[in-house]
């Protein structure tokens, strides 16, 4: 591998199999989500994937994907609501891959959903300008799963401020040589005060406005799972489906290159 000092590093925990509804379908979403990751046009990258559980797909045998076996379940309170305990199963895995990253040398490390696609430019794009805090994708796609169709966000139909206000995978950190643990605090406290709390550390983010990343909703294994609440995200997954389907469109055939959907199956090619 050449220039590890470049290295850019994807980071996906993946939910227990114990608390998914359907364990193929958490497995379908993690293998389009790879195939998406592994079609960059720029090959210095690894993938860190933090799991539980045996993951029986091709792509975690590829050479830039290593699988990390964590054990145990980070959530304790059995009481707990599934949201509050995934979300702080997540918070452990990303943290111990946050290590795994700075041992191995990384440059770039980039937290990713494991239902989420992502550009085959955004590698080249990343390593090639090289900034010295690291990048957050203010704008996006959304897409409704079940349809395939997908639309911008921000749009006139998504008048929100920010893609990286919802989507998880969004937030690209440059780890350089510094000795402080801000990415471990911004990971903590969530993607969507990143930006905030980055410029208030002294080190701003590089916003990108290129759409490099589609949020997958309706997904049967992610945040639009859970039932309607106040909470700001499943609200917004909720109401981001109906203007998909009211003016998204489906994918072109260079989309479908650009993010990784090779799969002749695949119900996005209808």
């Amino acid at each position: 591998m050449s220039n590890i000092s470049d290295l850019f590093v994807f980071a996906i925990p993946l939910i227990p199999k114990h608390r998914a509804k359907n364990w193929q379908r958490v497995l379908d979403n993690l293998q389009a989500t790879l195939q998406s990751i592994l079609n960059q046009t720029d090959q210095n990258f690894m993938v860190l994937l933090a799991a539980g559980d045996e993951i029986d797909l091709p792509e975690t045998n590829h050479m830039r994907v290593a699988v990390l076996n964590l054990q145990g379940d980070a959530q304790t309170n059995h009481n707990a609501e599934i949201y509050g305990a995934s979300i702080s199963d997540m918070n452990m895995k990303r943290g111990f891959m946050e290590n795994e990253a700075k041992r191995i040398g990384a440059r770039f490390l980039m937290h990713a959903d494991a239902d989420d696609l992502l550009s085959n430019r955004l590698v080249e794009f990343v390593r090639s300008t090289n900034h010295p805090n690291g990048y957050a994708l203010t704008r996006g796609f959304v897409m409704n799963y079940a349809s395939g169709k997908i639309l911008p966000c921000p749009s006139e139909a998504i008048p929100v401020a920010s893609f990286d206000d919802y989507c998880g995978t969004s937030i690209i950190y440059n780890m350089g040589d510094r000795p402080s643990d801000w990415e471990n605090v911004i990971g903590i406290q969530g993607h969507h005060k990143a930006r905030f709390l980055a410029k208030n550390a002294g080190n701003p983010l590089l916003e990108i406005d290129q759409r490099m990343a589609v949020y997958v909703l309706n997904a049967g294994e992610n945040i639009s799972m859970y039932p309607k609440t106040k909470s700001r995200s499943p609200d917004f997954a909720y109401y981001v489906l109906e203007g998909i389907e009211k003016h998204g469109s489906p994918m072109t055939k260079s989309q479908l290159l650009e993010f990784g959907l090779f799969f002749d199956n695949s119900l996005w090619l209808r």
